[in-house]
């Protein structure tokens, strides 16, 4: 299973697509494993409950809305929940921070960033089921090198 770290500052709709895909199979291969929110009140950490995914608040008041030291953080949330750079998948719904260069680099073709609902279709489209059905599969077609999760 491909271990999911989403990171929202927000509502949550595009967390609560994310989840809704996986509870329902639309995504396979994978598991939500954290929503980590840089505001304590952000309603997405309301729906991550309602999926019974873990989530953890990392208060980022008064921190520049780039920081190192605050990424560090953020990533140790991660990996302790199963979401290390060789293997998790990172998920930026409506995330309002940015990150640093070393956080991007940690998790290099492993982040994506999306602002619309349309998170799983894109997700869909990185990853196309091998097979018919509704059930996509978690893996990059393997033609496309631009595509593809190391």
């Amino acid at each position: 299973m491909v271990p999911i770290g989403v990171l929202a500052s927000g509502r949550g709709s595009n967390l609560d697509a994310v989840l809704d895909a996986v509870d329902n199979h639309y995504l396979t291969k994978c598991e939500a494993k954290i929503v980590i929110s840089n505001r304590p009140n952000a309603p997405a950490l309301d729906i991550a409950k309602k999926h019974h995914v873990q989530t953890i608040t990392l208060d980022d008041k008064g921190v520049p809305k780039k920081s190192w030291d605050y990424d560090q953080k953020t990533i140790a949330a991660l990996q302790s929940r199963g979401v290390a750079p060789k293997n998790g998948l990172i998920v930026l719904a409506g995330y309002l921070r940015i990150l640093s260069e070393q956080f991007v680099d940690l998790y290099p073709r492993r982040i994506i960033k999306q602002q619309s609902r349309s998170v799983t279709t894109t997700l869909q489209k990185l990853f196309p089921a091998e097979s018919s059905g509704k059930s996509t599969e978690f893996f990059p077609k393997q033609s496309d090198s631009s595509q593809r999760i190391n």
